[in-house]
């Protein structure tokens, strides 16, 4: 994970799908800390974290 954290359009590339993946596993979509200007794109892209805080 260390090489992905230098290049920053790839670390969100891979762990933006896994952010979102745990929240809706675990049922806690408000748990992840989302950035406010991105909320809407994030929501859009990965769909059922309509509930994101």
């Amino acid at each position: 994970m260390f090489p992905l954290a230098y290049v920053p359009p790839l670390w969100f590339k891979v762990m933006d799908p896994r952010a979102a993946g745990a929240a809706a596993g675990a049922g806690r979509p408000e748990r992840v800390n989302v950035c406010p200007r991105r909320r809407a794109a994030l929501q859009a892209r990965y769909g059922t974290q309509a509930t994101m805080a």
